[in-house]
């Protein structure tokens, strides 16, 4: 699995869409926590070719608590380590509400969203 967003570095190069893979997993158990990396690629053929990630373009999150056990549970979707690891990290990715909107909801607090809520997977 992949997720196709747009991105735009900081020299204002526009890759529409960039191709985002989870890049790192890291699974604290004792600790109860993961930590995901995803980078972007020009796309599909620079990434399953080796070539390097669209400078800039990475996304961590840091799982911890209740969110690890909500992730740690899931369901194995995939038909390799690599592939079931994957889709729970974008999966969690797609869900996650991150990123303020600029707009506000009644109470006046901000609308947050997901960094990756125009992806499209792939």
């Amino acid at each position: 699995m992949a997720l196709l967003k747009n991105f735009t570095d900081a020299s204002g190069n526009v890759f529409e869409p960039a191709y985002w893979r989870t890049v790192q997993i890291n699974i604290g158990s004792a600790d109860r926590n993961i930590n995901l990396v995803l980078y972007a690629y020009k796309n599909a053929d620079a990434f399953n070719g080796g070539k390097q990630a669209l400078l800039g373009a990475a996304k961590q999150y840091i799982i911890t608590g209740d969110e690890f056990l909500a992730v740690a549970s899931e369901e194995p979707v995939g038909g390799s380590l690599y592939d079931v690891l994957a889709h729970s990290a974008e999966k969690y990715a797609l869900g996650k509400k991150d990123v303020d909107s600029g707009e506000v909801d009644e109470d006046g607090k901000p609308v947050m969203v997901s960094f990756f809520k125009d992806a499209q997977q792939v």
